[in-house]
């Protein structure tokens, strides 16, 4: 009738507007099968492997849970279609009726939804209807569809938990909004970046000194710090490591100002220490430095952990590269160091100061290297100290060591105190002291090196050093 229709499309809609993943939708189709359905029993039954596995059950007498028949839901399985065993005319020893109808996932038959019938009472029906047939067809039809959007949203779910084991929460939310996935996101490709690494000075005295604890604290502060800079900046952190951020820009969004944003950062970091400082001196007793050091350059970018264990990021010679420059920076007393490659694109109106060319370990070339200036600098010292050491490091790419040495010595006198002076004064006095008119420095072969000063014996020597 119009009347029962409509009851099992009300009910059909329930169903269909349930979570898939929720105890009560299985339950439910299994219920739906005898009201509004009309008959007896009603089971959802789910395939694993060669075996069938009652999930939930509506039965309105217990007998009825022995007739399930494997050799029936074989065969429904086999020609995804509905099912129909009815018992025979003389048969008064088995006289259940059963139904099955596949539910489908993926073109595969995933389970089946069963109705039984028996006569008792005032109800002598002994076969299923084709009716009946039809809305068990289409409960295990909302049943599959369900199960669709169930396997939809678990992996939904699991590829969300894999972007943000692989991406910062906000990249991983810009990927999802974007549809991409996973396999999409860690795609391997080549494309320029910019990276910075930092590294605190003095941690391993600190690790020493300080309690388990407190030394723990002390880095989640300095890490905190670190993180939150990159963050405000839009930056991707790649990898902590011991006291150390590794952190890069233009991946796996596009940002065309991303050497910018690297050296803000940077800056705004070193800006942060002297607060941090002050809250920590009463426990350690020393201001907190950090070296900072950025490169710009092609990388590949993809998944650079294992299968088991995700991590996003870069690999190749530019990550080296940032890394050696942030070593760099320990040499030349100077917090934050960027390569030429970073300040040609930077704005015009940035400030940079420049510190020379450096041959850094593992590579062969020579890299110029710079500082960045706080924006908005002004500092009259400041830029003296950029005169006097500019004015030094052309005198000694010109094979002038005694001028260079006479002007670094006049600023000194001064009783001026800047550290990134102190350190080319004592590199001038060590290259003089080697007899080079022109300056040869520690490495005989390296014949590029007379119009440069040098760092790559200070950082051979702090390597050592390190614990």
């Amino acid at each position: 009738s119009a009347e029962t229709l409509a009851k099992w499309f009300d009910a059909l809609a329930v169903l269909q507007r349930m979570s898939a993943s929720s105890a009560a939708f299985q339950q439910t189709a299994a219920e739906l099968v005898v009201s509004p359905g009309g008959l007896d029993g009603g089971a959802v039954v789910t395939r694993r492997g060669a075996s069938w596995r009652v999930e939930a059950s509506c039965l309105r007498r217990h007998e009825l849970a022995t007739v399930l028949r494997t050799d029936l839901l074989e065969q429904m399985a086999a020609m995804q279609s509905t099912m129909i065993l009815s018992p025979s005319a003389g048969d008064r020893g088995n006289d259940v009726a059963v139904v099955c109808a596949p539910i489908v996932v993926a073109g595969e038959t995933a389970g089946a939804m069963v109705g039984f019938r028996r006569p008792h009472g005032a109800n002598g029906r002994r076969r299923i209807r084709p009716l009946e047939a039809q809305w068990l067809e289409l409960v295990a039809s909302a049943v599959g569809g369900g199960f669709c959007r169930r396997d939809a949203e678990e992996e939904a779910a699991r590829h969300r938990i894999l972007l943000h084991q692989a991406f910062p929460p906000a990249v991983a939310q810009l990927l999802t909004r974007n549809g991409a996935t996973l396999e999409e996101a860690l795609s391997p490709c080549r494309r320029e970046v910019t990276l910075l690494f930092t590294d605190m000075r003095g941690s391993s005295v600190l690790a020493r000194q300080c309690a388990p604890a407190e030394f723990n604290r002390l880095m989640t502060d300095v890490l905190a710090l670190i993180t939150d800079c990159i963050h405000r900046e839009g930056g991707v952190v790649i990898d902590y490591a011991g006291d150390g951020v590794a952190a890069m820009w233009n991946a796996p969004a596009n940002q065309a100002d991303h050497a910018e944003r690297a050296v803000r950062a940077a800056l705004n970091i070193q800006v942060g220490l002297p607060q941090l400082s002050q809250t920590w001196r009463g426990q350690i007793h020393r201001d907190i430095n950090l070296s900072i050091g950025i490169h710009t350059g092609k990388a590949t970018l993809g998944n650079t952990g294992s299968a088991d264990r995700i991590k996003y990021g870069p690999r190749g010679e530019a990550v080296s590269l940032a890394s050696r420059v942030e070593s760099a920076s320990k040499a030349f007393s100077t917090p934050v160091v960027i390569t030429e490659a970073t300040r040609r694109r930077l704005l015009q109106n940035t400030k940079c100061r420049r510190l020379g060319k450096s041959l850094l370990p593992s590579f062969e070339q020579p890299v110029e290297l710079y500082e960045p200036q706080p924006s908005g600098a002004s500092d009259s010292s400041a830029q003296h100290v950029t005169d006097v050491y500019e004015r030094a490091l052309a005198s000694v790419e010109r094979g002038e060591l005694h001028d260079a040495l006479e002007m670094l010595l006049e600023f000194e006198r001064t009783g001026a105190d800047h550290a990134l002076v102190e350190t080319a004064l004592q590199h001038c006095r060590e290259l003089i002291a080697h007899g080079a008119e022109r300056p040869a420095t520690l490495a005989p072969d390296a014949t590029w090196r007379e119009s440069c000063f040098d760092v790559s014996h200070l950082l051979a020597a702090q390597h050592a050093e390190r614990p």
